[in-house]
Parts: C-alpha cells; sequence; structure tokens
C-alpha cells in the first residue's frame, strides 16, 4: 500500500506496539486506509472502532424491515469479529461501538412519522433481533438521537450550512449516486433529500471528533468515494477509516 509524506512519517514513529495494530488494520484493508496520520495518533492511545448500522425499509408503505445493514450479513459480522480478535492478539485494548442512526428515515428519506417510533423500533431490534451478534462482538450500542441529544451545532443549522455552494460537489456526487440507484426508502425530492443526507453525515462527523477523539471508522458503506468525504466536510480534522468489506453496490 503506497502513502504519502505525512502517512509515512506517522508509521514511522508508530511505537512498536502501535505498529503492530496498525498491521492488523492494514491486512485487512480492502482498498486505502483513510487519513492515517489520525487513525496513528488513535492507535497510541486506546482506540474506539465504530461502525454504522442503516437501516432499511419501503418508503412507500413507511414500514422498516428487520435488515441493519451489515449487521444482517453472518459474513460481514465474522470479518469484524476476526479484526478484533486479530487487535486483541496484538495487545490493542480495542472497543467497538456500533452507531444506530435512528435518524436516517424523518430526515434523509423524509418519512412522516414520529421520531420516538423510529427510535423505539431500532431499539427492538438491536435488543430482540441482534442482542447475540452484540454480545459475541463485545460491542455496544448507541443511537444517533442519544448522541445529538443536546449536541452543537444542531443538525438544523447544519442543514442550512450546507445548502451553500460551497458544499455543491458533495451534493452533485450523492444526487448522481441516488439517481444511479433508487432508493425505495426515499419519498419526496431526490435534491432536497441529498442535502439533507449530506447535512446529516456533516453532523455524524462532527458527533464522532467530539465524543470519540481515537474513534477509527469501520466503513460499512459504498460506495467509498461517495460516502467517505461526507464526515469530514465541517470536521477540523479528517476521520480515520478502514475498509473492512469489498466496495460493491447490491
Amino acid at each position: 500500500m503506497q502513502y504519502g509524506r505525512h502517512a509515512r512519517h506517522a508509521i514511522k514513529h508508530l511505537s512498536p506496539i502501535a505498529a503492530k495494530h496498525f498491521a492488523v488494520l492494514e491486512a485487512r484493508e480492502k482498498g486505502e486506509l483513510v487519513a492515517v496520520p489520525q487513525m496513528c495518533r488513535a492507535l497510541t492511545d486506546r482506540p474506539t472502532l465504530l461502525a454504522f448500522a442503516c437501516l432499511s425499509g419501503d418508503g412507500s408503505t413507511r414500514t422498516l424491515d428487520e435488515n441493519l445493514g451489515f449487521l444482517s450479513s453472518r459474513k460481514k459480522c465474522k470479518v469484524v469479529e476476526d479484526t478484533l480478535s486479530a487487535l486483541r492478539d496484538a495487545e490493542c485494548a480495542a472497543s467497538l461501538t456500533i452507531i444506530v442512526d435512528d435518524f436516517e428515515p424523518t430526515r434523509a428519506w423524509q418519512w412522516d412519522v414520529p421520531q420516538e417510533q423510529i427510535t423505539d423500533w431500532c431499539k427492538l431490534l438491536v435488543d430482540a433481533v441482534y442482542g447475540d451478534i452484540f454480545e459475541r462482538l463485545g460491542a455496544r450500542a448507541l443511537f444517533c438521537s442519544e448522541l445529538e441529544r443536546d449536541f452543537e451545532p444542531t443538525y438544523e443549522s447544519v442543514y442550512e450550512r450546507v445548502r451553500d455552494s460551497k458544499y455543491e460537489l458533495l451534493v452533485h456526487a450523492n444526487l448522481q449516486h441516488i439517481r444511479k440507484f433508487p432508493n425505495k426508502k426515499r419519498v419526496g425530492d431526490g435534491r432536497e433529500s441529498t442535502i439533507r443526507k449530506v447535512a446529516q453525515y456533516a453532523v455524524q462527523g462532527l458527533v464522532l471528533e467530539k465524543m470519540f477523539p481515537n474513534g477509527i471508522l469501520l466503513q460499512s458503506e459504498t460506495p467509498w468515494a461517495v460516502k467517505d468525504p461526507l464526515y469530514d466536510s465541517l470536521r477540523l480534522s479528517p476521520l480515520p477509516i478502514v475498509h473492512l468489506f469489498s466496495d460493491e453496490r447490491r
């Protein structure tokens, strides 16, 4: 894997134990590691591995199903489990936090459904359907509605910011993506949905920066070229990202 000057410098100055941790992630990367200097800093302390679990449903009926993104795939869960095991074998005290985006239906998909109803369903899924997986991974579940409670800046203020022309490239890239892969969950105008989505990722990026300073994202969404940059639009420092799964769209 080829790295730029700053990345090579960061890798070179890792402690022997942190270098072992980095090697575990590097060996499992399916493309290119993102924000290597920041990843190296996270690995020198107690890193938190982060992953988003995405909801699924039908926009025409405003109903959610039991799918929770990568958690619904035995193969992907095994990849995460093996990565955690390898890190622990390398004496890395990494923890795993899985974030369920219970805001997505009411924000990006524009469903006119009470937020409490969505959140309650997500909590039921985590407990009743995916509890064994969380236990096997040793992971804790968090919900975006919890993380954003009393958080500043708010989603509403970020939404107004990303409507500015300086974010048009992000909006355009995502709009092209959703036009290529129509989403049955989304209702309403595609461009409006895209702006909401860009704002949603921007807030998530800020939340991760503030609440998980040693966080490393295990990217669970594709395509990487579209999804990865979304987290960094308002952050002071880029988010370290590892791609454990292939860059494919099904």
